[in-house]
């Protein structure tokens, strides 16, 4: 809900209920929530639920968390069964998540969760194929929202850790090769104190030929 939705002329759906008309027989209702401390997400969620009238019905529920069922580490404290069966009287038929860069799906206690990922790189962890998803939304409410995801053609990605002239010349020929004249690529460059100096030069030559991390 912030600034840039405003400039983008978007509307949005933290704690609020938005209708997209589809035809005049069927409208669809999106309902969502902002990243939430996780120690505060399963309250947040109960107040927002609690101040819909009864019988509300939400198709698709939007949030921007790390769930249990999704991720190694259990300290997460956000159950997705747990939300599932929150979500559950208001008919909800899919959850649409951010904050997990990968593409991903699962479906719990009925509901489909997924993570659409991210659409760029912003780690050397993450994982480069990079997707959107769209959804497919039937008429009758008793039926599954299906998806498909279609790849991005995302910039490219150079990670290099330089500590000689060696490195730095491998560097310069690698982004060469790999850097398309139309976009800037990624670089992520690392380096301790001997390779200090030598990181500074590649960013002088490149500054202006791609976006440095």
């Amino acid at each position: 809900d912030g600034n840039w939705l405003r400039l983008c002329d978007a509307t949005p759906i933290h704690k609020n209920l938005v209708t997209v008309s589809r035809h005049p027989l069927r409208a669809l209702a999106i309902a969502g929530l902002n990243w939430v401390r996780p120690a505060m997400f399963m309250q947040t969620l109960d107040e927002y639920l609690a101040t819909l009238a009864p019988g509300t019905k939400i198709d698709i529920f939007v949030i921007h968390q790390l769930l249990d069922e999704f991720v190694p580490y259990k300290s997460n404290q956000i159950s997705g069964v747990a939300i599932a069966e929150k979500l559950k009287p208001f008919g909800v038929r899919m959850v649409l998540m951010g904050d997990l860069h990968e593409t991903t799906d699962m479906e719990l206690s009925g509901i489909k969760f997924v993570y659409t990922g991210s659409t760029e790189v912003n780690s050397i962890s993450e994982k480069y194929d990079k997707s959107f998803v769209i959804l497919d939304i039937p008429d009758n409410d008793d039926s599954p929202i299906t998806f498909q995801r279609y790849p991005i053609d995302t910039r490219p990605l150079i990670h290099k850790f330089i500590q000689s002239e060696k490195d730095l010349d491998e560097l310069l020929v690698e982004f060469m090769h790999t850097a398309p004249e139309s976009r800037q690529p990624f670089l992520m460059i690392e380096y301790d104190i001997e390779g200090r100096e030598l990181a500074a030069r590649a960013e002088a030559v490149l500054k202006d030929k791609a976006l440095f991390r």
